[in-house]
């Protein structure tokens, strides 16, 4: 199974909240962002 993740470098964000982010870069099964 491949569980999709997005990473966020940031200390403001908390597990549940939403946010919006930017993809900055992406692999085969991950994905990493900024907050905008």
């Amino acid at each position: 199974e491949i569980d999709g993740s997005v990473f966020i470098a940031s200390t403001e964000v908390k597990p549940g909240d939403k946010v919006r982010v930017r993809i900055v870069d992406a692999d085969e099964y991950d994905m990493w962002a900024e907050l905008i």
